[in-house]
């Protein structure tokens, strides 16, 4: 589904492990592809919006679109999270996550990254 098209996206953080897969759903591709069996993973039905998630996400938000601004050939794409999915291994209770057994993967300007050292500020 395309954000721009039904206003709705779902954000799925994954682990390092997910790396390739979530690579490859990073492609542009035509509408017919199923973007789920071309990954290899598996689509849940969201609560709040239409898309689906990724089920092997340890954590999913379900959004709604609330801005896209162009950048060049891409999009800044700001949402209003509607409703949000935390597994509960990874869950440390007060609105914590536990980083280390996530092991989240970020993408930064089409490269990608793991958390390395965590540390708080000021040091």
């Amino acid at each position: 589904m395309n954000i721009k098209a039904i206003g709705e996206f779902v954000v799925n953080v994954v682990p390092s492990s997910l790396g390739n897969q979530m690579q490859v759903t990073a492609e542009n591709v035509e509408e017919a592809i199923d973007e789920f069996k071309r990954a290899g993973v598996t689509p849940v039905e969201s609560r709040t919006v239409r898309a689906k998630r990724v089920k092997e996400a340890p954590i999913q938000m379900e959004c709604c679109l609330e801005q896209m601004i162009s950048l060049g050939s891409d999009w800044l794409i700001i949402g209003r999270v509607t409703h949000y999915h935390i597994q509960e291994d990874v869950y440390l209770g007060d609105y914590k996550v536990d980083l280390d057994r996530l092991s989240p993967l970020g993408r930064l300007a089409g490269n990608y990254s793991e958390v390395g050292e965590i540390f708080t500020l000021p040091r």
